[in-house]
C-alpha cells in the first residue's frame, strides 16, 4: 500500500510540473503532442539506463504495452480538445473517476475480489470530493459530455490493463514494462506529431527551450517512477482496493501541491473536498 501512496505523490508532482509547462505558454495541440511523445521516449530511456541497458521482452507484454499506449494516446488527444474548450476541471473529474471506478468493478466482477460495503462508501465520498474540488458552473454540451465519458472509459481501461499485466505469468518485470509501454507511447506520439505537422498545422511556440526541456525531463522521471511504483504495488493488492487508493491519494497530493507550488485558491469548499477525499481513501487502507 505504501508503494501506491508513493506512486500517487509522484503523479501529483507530475501534474504540477505539467501545469508549469502549460503556464509557460505551451498550450497548443502541437505543444501537447510534442510534450507527450518526449515524456514517453525520455521515460523509456531513463528506465533503460536504470535497468543496466537491458530489456526483457515477451509477446504478451508488447501487446499489452501497445494497448496501453493506444488508450493513453486516445484519452490525451480527447483531453487536448476538452481543455482547449476551457473544461480542464471537467476533464480531471472524468479522468480520475474512470481510473478509480472501472478497475474497482473489474476486480470484483472478473478477478473474484471481495465486495466491501465500506469500499462503496469510500468510492462515493471520493467521487463527491472530486466534484467539489473541480466543480465548474460552465454549461456543458452533449458532445463535450460524450468526450468526457470516453476519457472516463479509456483511463479505466488503462488501469485494467496495468492490473491484468502484473498478475499474468507471461508478463515481464515492472521495469521492463515501463520501458516497453513508454517506448511504444513515445514512438506513436512522434508519428502523430509528424502527421499533424504534415497536415499544415504549425504553431509558433518555443518547444525546445532549456526550461521547457527540463520540465519535460522532470515529468518523465516523475511519471515513470509513479507508474513503476503502481506496477509493483498492483502485484499483491486487489484492484478494487489499490486503484481507489491511488486516485484518492493523487487527488490529495495534486491539490496540496497546487496550493503550495501554483498558489491555487484555498477556500472552505477546497478544505471540505480534501477532507472527504482523505476519509474515502482511508476506507481502503
Amino acid at each position: 500500500m505504501i508503494l501506491l501512496i508513493l506512486s500517487a505523490v509522484m503523479y501529483g508532482l507530475n501534474y504540477t510540473l505539467t501545469s508549469y509547462y502549460q503556464k509557460d505558454g505551451h498550450t497548443g495541440k502541437q505543444a501537447f503532442m510534442t510534450f507527450n511523445y518526449l515524456v514517453g521516449l525520455l521515460t523509456a530511456l531513463l528506465f533503460f539506463v536504470v535497468n543496466g541497458f537491458q530489456l526483457e521482452l515477451s509477446l504478451y507484454s508488447v501487446i499489452m504495452g501497445a494497448i496501453y499506449a493506444i488508450f493513453v494516446t486516445l484519452y490525451r488527444l480527447l483531453g487536448f480538445r476538452i481543455m482547449g474548450k476551457g473544461q480542464t476541471a471537467l476533464y480531471t473529474v472524468f479522468l480520475m473517476a474512470g481510473g478509480m471506478m472501472l478497475p474497482y468493478v473489474w476486480g470484483i466482477a472478473f478477478l473474484h475480489e471481495p465486495f466491501s460495503p465500506l469500499g462503496v462508501i469510500g468510492l462515493s465520498l471520493m467521487t463527491v470530493s472530486m466534484i467539489i474540488l473541480h466543480y465548474d458552473d460552465k454549461k456543458v454540451s452533449l458532445k463535450m459530455t460524450l468526450m468526457c465519458l470516453a476519457v472516463f472509459c479509456f483511463n479505466g481501461i488503462v488501469g485494467i490493463i496495468t492490473k491484468e499485466h502484473q498478475i499474468n505469468p507471461l508478463a515481464v518485470s515492472a521495469t521492463d514494462f515501463v520501458i516497453v509501454a513508454n517506448l511504444i507511447l513515445g514512438v506513436a506520439g512522434f508519428a502523430l506529431t509528424q502527421f499533424y505537422r504534415d497536415k499544415g498545422h504549425k504553431e509558433k511556440q518555443k518547444i525546445f527551450n532549456c526550461r521547457s526541456f527540463l520540465i519535460i525531463a522532470s515529468v518523465a522521471a516523475a511519471s515513470g517512477l509513479a507508474y513503476f511504483l503502481q506496477l509493483l504495488g498492483s502485484i499483491n493488492i486487489a484492484a478494487s482496493a489499490g486503484y481507489p487508493v491511488i486516485t484518492g491519494a493523487t487527488i490529495v497530493s495534486t491539490t496540496i501541491l497546487g496550493w503550495l507550488c501554483l498558489r491555487e485558491r484555498v477556500n472552505k469548499r477546497f478544505v471540505f473536498g480534501l477532507i472527504l477525499c482523505f476519509v474515502g481513501t482511508c476506507m481502503f487502507i
